[in-house]
C-alpha cells in the first residue's frame, strides 16, 4: 500500500476519517503492456459493487465506475521519450499522466499516475 501524498489528500478534498486506497495495475494487449496505472481512490465515495470490483479484479479504475459519470482533469502530462531518439521499442516509457477523477457533483474520487509504453505506437504485427 502507497499511501497518497500530502498534495495528492488535499486534491482528493480528504475528510479526517475517510480512508484512501491504493492499486496498480497494468493495461495490455495480448504480450504488450500498454500503460501502468497507479491509484489512490476514496472507497467511501463509491458503491459497495464498485470497491468489490477494484478488490478482486483489475479491470480499469475508470470503467469500473463509469455509472458515476467521471470528469477526468489532467494535472500533468511528462514526456519521458526523447524526440530525438527516435521511435521507442514496446518496452521504452514514452510518457506520463497525472489527474484526478471526480464524480458528477464534482466531488474527487480518485488520483491517478499512468505510465505509457512504447506498445502504444505499434503498428499492426510489428
Amino acid at each position: 500500500m502507497r499511501a497518497p501524498s500530502d498534495v495528492q489528500s488535499e486534491r482528493l478534498c480528504l475528510l479526517d476519517d475517510e480512508a484512501v486506497r491504493y492499486r496498480h495495475v497494468s493495461l495490455s494487449c495480448g504480450p504488450y503492456i500498454l500503460s501502468k496505472a497507479e491509484n489512490w481512490y476514496v472507497p467511501a465515495r463509491l458503491t459497495p459493487e464498485m470497491n468489490r470490483l477494484l478488490d478482486v479484479t483489475e479491470e480499469p479504475f475508470g470503467r469500473v465506475v463509469h455509472a458515476l459519470f467521471p470528469k477526468r482533469r489532467n494535472l500533468k502530462v511528462h514526456r519521458l521519450w526523447p524526440k530525438a531518439a527516435g521511435l521507442p521499442g514496446r518496452s521504452d516509457l514514452v510518457f506520463a499522466i497525472e489527474a484526478v477523477l471526480s464524480d458528477r457533483a464534482g466531488r474527487p474520487i480518485c488520483e491517478v499516475s499512468e505510465t505509457y509504453t512504447g506498445a502504444i505506437l505499434a503498428l499492426g504485427d510489428e
